[in-house]
């Protein structure tokens, strides 16, 4: 299932915004473009298309060699359809020569759910990611199926990630900001950083900027065991039997530094890891696929959420098959 074009005009202006958000003015123009795709969910729906298209079609033309070779009726088919995409890209950047009509200015915090009584968990459904306002001004970003609980005092501000992954935005003041996911704890001041609850009991920080200190509370052999670790911007740590250990990657690596994005950007990420990821944010789910296929690489930008489309995509991409089984998932095998 495919989602709805966009209106010819809405299509026009996100095309125009997505040349402009990749020309020489990018920097200067970035406030208003925040603000209109915050304005509407259709505008960054419509967006997120246009992109899809531009960077589905550089994977078409650039990938010289599928990991299966496709008949002539097939090569012939993606060619068409290459052409066509083509055709869209430079339709994208004339775009640009056209006024950019934004619309009405709308700040981005409207749509961010403040916060209001702190005690109350803050929590998303499945493939849904909420960014939300906190009553001092940080901003949260929860993951697909997260849930954080939040405590804020006269003399401190505390907040309980009790499953998924978020990410934090602390605002400056003077009460410490601390995260407590399982043992782990991460107490920063001002600094944006990502916590992740994983599934097995650890707990993960990634430091994006700033500095934050991480200490995991731990029992070993009977004793109570204290370990502290200074992180530096791009450094990621893990809670662990023995302690802290510093981490090469992040554990949701495959979704990189733009998770909050549902559009998501990936340079040669093998299949399996790919499918993973995305069954993290839909009901319905894609199967894991035998070891040649997952095996194989793919680069382009995917919406993560929308496996029927996921699954089109990577089998025009890599000469593969997609399917619907009778049980509600979706299959994707070799020709």
């Amino acid at each position: 299932m495919m989602m709805d074009r966009p209106s010819d005009f809405l299509r026009d202006e996100a095309a125009a915004w997505f040349a402009a958000m990749r020309g020489p003015a990018a920097a200067d123009r970035k406030m208003e473009f925040d603000a209109w795709m915050a304005a509407s969910p259709s505008h960054r729906a419509a967006y997120a298309r246009i992109s899809e298209i531009y960077n589905l079609g550089k994977g078409l033309e650039f990938d010289p060699e599928p990991a299966i070779p496709a008949n002539r009726r097939q090569r012939r088919q993606l060619s068409v359809l290459a052409a066509a995409l083509c055709l869209g890209i430079i339709s994208v950047t004339a775009f640009v020569r056209k006024p950019l009509h934004p619309g009405p200015s709308t700040d981005a915090s409207r749509s961010m759910a403040v916060a209001a009584n702190a005690s109350n968990p803050m929590q998303t459904a499945i493939g849904e990611i909420r960014r939300i306002k906190l009553a001092d001004g940080s901003i949260l970003t929860l993951d697909t199926d997260s849930i954080v609980r939040a405590d804020f005092t006269d003399s401190g501000r505390t907040l309980h990630l009790e499953r998924g992954q978020a990410r934090f935005e602390v605002a400056h003041e003077a009460r410490p900001f601390t995260v407590m996911a399982g043992a782990m704890s991460v107490t920063a001041h001002g600094t944006v950083f990502d916590v992740s609850a994983l599934s097995d009991g650890r707990s993960a920080v990634h430091l994006l900027r700033g500095s934050v200190e991480v200490t995991q509370r731990a029992r070993i052999e009977g004793r109570r065991i204290l370990t502290t670790k200074m992180l530096a911007p791009g450094q990621a740590a893990e809670t662990g039997s023995t302690g802290l250990s510093l981490l090469k990657q992040f554990p949701t690596g495959p979704a990189g530094n733009d998770w909050p994005s549902l559009l998501r950007q990936f340079d040669q990420i093998e299949l399996g890891e790919l499918i993973q990821e995305a069954n993290r944010y839909s009901r319905m789910k894609i199967r894991a696929p035998g070891p040649e296929v997952a095996a194989m690489r793919a680069s382009g930008t995917f919406r993560i959420n929308d496996p029927q489309r996921l699954a089109s995509n990577l089998a025009l991409l890599l000469d593969l098959r997609a399917r619907n089984e009778p049980d509600g998932t979706i299959s994707i095998t070799a020709q």
